[in-house]
């Protein structure tokens, strides 16, 4: 309603809802100047879309002169999708509860599907999101270790994660994540995968680190697009307890390996293991 007509500054509010839409159904009703027309271009080039519903907003304009409109409201998102590139496998089965004000998007209760990987948030913000929106996010995952294997080759961004986790087989055991995702559409800097943590839980797997069969394994790794930090792994190889830290960087196109593998065993069992795998020449 109005309130102050006549006077020197009449003010506005207006308070409404909505029944379940779709995005591009959405858009198209809201004006170019909330949602400028390169944030629609890159909502498209990712192929955003689901069934959105306005639970509440408000809107309100002081009546000062030069003074924006104040909107604030709450929503909620169901079967949603986007991808963020071609490569990787597309984000479905999208659930979310959404507040936003005219400064930012909190995006709580979030859920959905990456091929194998399970996706989970809390707290996530998109930040001027009227303007010029910054994405900074990290998600919660969980996975077998087979299946997120195969969804690495596909990540070319991260060729030091993809080179190491490729070359692992026999996987077994579980692994949760957490994905850092970051972005400025506005910008033309598209949503990108920036980070990853890994951590492996009663796993199992034969590596090119590690030739023999691992199992038991508990570990924590870290990503970035140029390194991969190994920062705890303990596990078993036959009658072997392993310990193992360090880091493989990329630099100027080649890998360098810096780990630190610690191997404890009674004589008694680990002869046999050495004789099969490696030539340790008669016993005296």
């Amino acid at each position: 309603g109005f309130s102050g007509l006549g006077g020197p500054r009449p003010r506005f509010s207006a308070m409404m809802s909505a029944s379940p839409v779709t995005l591009d159904r959405g858009l198209s009703q809201i004006p170019t100047t909330w949602v400028s027309k390169q944030i629609r271009s890159q909502l498209a080039e990712h192929g955003v879309d689901g069934l959105f519903t306005l639970q509440s907003m408000s809107l309100s304009w002081p009546g000062e002169s030069g003074s924006k409109v104040n909107v604030a409201g709450l929503a909620e998102v169901r079967n949603g999708r986007f991808t963020l590139h071609s490569r990787y496998p597309g984000i479905e089965a999208l659930s979310a509860n959404i507040a936003f004000d005219s400064n930012q998007v909190r995006l709580t209760g979030l859920r959905a599907q990456v091929g194998p990987v399970r996706l989970t948030g809390e707290d996530l913000f998109i930040t001027q999101w009227l303007t010029d929106p910054q994405i900074d996010m990290r998600m919660l995952g969980t996975a077998p270790l087979s299946g997120l294997l195969d969804a690495v080759r596909r990540i070319d961004e991260f060729p030091v994660l993809q080179e190491t986790l490729t070359r692992v087989q026999e996987a077994s055991g579980g692994v949760e994540m957490v994905v850092h995702i970051m972005g400025q559409p506005a910008e033309g800097k598209r949503l990108a995968l920036v980070g990853v943590e890994l951590t492996l839980q009663n796993a199992g797997f034969r590596g090119s680190l590690f030739p023999v069969f691992i199992h038991q394994v508990q570990a924590r790794i870290k990503a970035s697009p140029t390194t991969v930090t190994l920062e705890h792994l303990e596990g078993r190889a036959g009658p072997a307890k392993l310990k193992a830290t360090g880091m493989v960087t990329l630099m100027e196109g080649k890998a360098y390996s810096d780990i630190k593998l610690h191997a404890t065993a009674e004589a008694s069992d680990i002869w046999p293991v050495l004789e099969e795998h490696i030539d340790v020449g008669p016993r005296s």
